[in-house]
């Protein structure tokens, strides 16, 4: 009964997140495309495109994150191309890119599986904790005719 319990309170623990992680996306000059997927009627996790589209750059990042019950499932890979195709739609959009930490193996297989292509090793890149981590860089170019 207690363990059921718990597992009950993290799933409406990680629903609030998810809904407060998505009503905290900026708008305007941001590409925000938050989506709660759903499997099996509970919230799997918030996927969303974050970061600036910069002007002529024509940039922005990738992200997403999927609720541990539900991984290894593929929700992030489909998310991830409906987000990269929705994407596709700015016309001063013309590079997405997704950092992804060296020993997370499944979200490399997600970029991967998206249609990313590493691009490099960035060392030292970005602070997480309290500590300075290297990152992988993956992107995918808009296709030009």
């Amino acid at each position: 009964m207690l363990r059921h319990r718990r597992a009950r309170q993290r799933r409406h623990c990680w629903d609030d997140c998810a809904t407060a992680f998505l009503a905290s996306r900026v708008t305007g000059p941001w590409l925000g495309l938050p989506a709660r997927v759903r499997r099996r009627g509970q919230v799997a996790g918030p996927r969303t495109g974050r970061g600036p589209v910069r002007g002529p750059a024509g940039r922005a990042t990738a992200g997403y994150s999927v609720a541990p019950a539900h991984r290894g499932r593929g929700v992030a890979s489909a998310a991830l191309k409906a987000m990269t195709s929705f994407a596709w739609s700015i016309a001063e959009l013309h590079r997405i890119e997704l950092y992804v930490e060296p020993r997370n193996r499944a979200s490399c297989r997600v970029a991967e599986t998206a249609g990313y292509e590493r691009e490099g090793l960035l060392r030292s890149h970005q602070e997480i904790g309290g500590i300075r981590r290297d990152m992988l860089l993956y992107a995918a170019i808009r296709r030009t005719a």
